[in-house]
């Protein structure tokens, strides 16, 4: 489920019969620090309690969040993902229990999670994780910014689960017709998801090759018709005693030049991302 508010998925937890865990999360980033190193912006997600065991994930130091974790005052705890762990830290298992600074706030490291790629961001791991702490007087119906996986219970069928949950939705809309009018439920499965997700990057990636391809085809024809126009000139150079290697060093350099200059600026642009 994609963008649903966070009261409607309270609602859906409780009203549905068909799921055995649901759990939800919302991507953020995370400016960190320590006394140690030069503080950074890494890629994090809030996590519900319920996130880590709906995935089978296991901690492979420390632990991983529970229910107690998600209110208010308790929360300031993180899990380190394995390569920040490495990268930030050497590797080193005593990390855990120790203190680091999250926008400006002290939280506890409660443990490290093992090396698995399951959620990437713009082709980066998700670093640091935190308890999403959503207490019942902030949970809005206006706010759609979560994403939310759920476990069917044994023998259910996503056919199934795609009616219950529709009847939910019904339900809301008639219930809040001002914030859930609109809304519909659609379940799907993760691995279709991601390889839809993947099939347009791939589309993505193919279209950006394709243009390189035309602009390399135009570099080349415009170095082929400056070569053509200095025909005469070389000629001239060659009858006052030019060696042909001489004029092929030059030409090699002129190219040479022109692709690094492009290369330079090419890295410049994307470093502007």
């Amino acid at each position: 489920f994609i963008n649903p508010s966070t009261a409607n998925y309270f609602d859906w937890r409780e009203q549905n019969h068909v799921f055995e865990r649901m759990a939800h999360f919302r991507f953020v980033y995370f400016n960190f620090s320590d006394n140690q190193r030069v503080p950074e912006r890494v890629q994090g997600f809030r996590v519900s309690a319920d996130f880590f065991p709906l995935i089978g994930v296991k901690p492979a130091l420390g632990r991983i969040f529970v229910a107690e974790d998600e209110q208010l005052g308790r929360d300031r705890i993180v899990l380190l993902s394995n390569g920040f762990w490495r990268r930030r830290y050497g590797a080193d298992p005593a990390i855990v229990g120790r203190t680091i600074t999250v926008e400006g706030e002290p939280y506890t490291v409660a443990g490290v999670l093992p090396d698995f790629t399951m959620f990437r961001v713009l082709d980066r791991e998700i670093e640091i994780y935190a308890p999403l702490a959503i207490p019942a007087s902030a949970r809005s119906r206006e706010d759609h910014s979560l994403v939310v996986y759920g476990r069917l219970r044994p023998g259910v069928s996503i056919e199934r689960a795609q009616s219950e949950m529709a009847i939910i939705a019904a339900r809301l809309s008639k219930a809040y017709p001002e914030t859930n009018t609109g809304w519909s439920i659609i379940v799907t499965q993760l691995a279709a998801y991601t390889t839809h997700e993947r099939s347009t990057l791939q589309a993505l990636l193919a279209a950006a090759g394709f243009v390189l391809l035309i602009a390399c085809a135009n570099v080349s024809s415009l170095m082929l018709a400056r070569s053509v126009s200095r025909n005469k000139e070389q000629a001239i150079r060659m009858a006052l005693g030019a060696g042909r290697l001489r004029i092929i060093q030059e030409v090699l350099a002129e190219s040479v030049t022109l692709a690094l200059a492009g290369g330079a600026l090419g890295v410049l642009l994307a470093s502007l991302k």
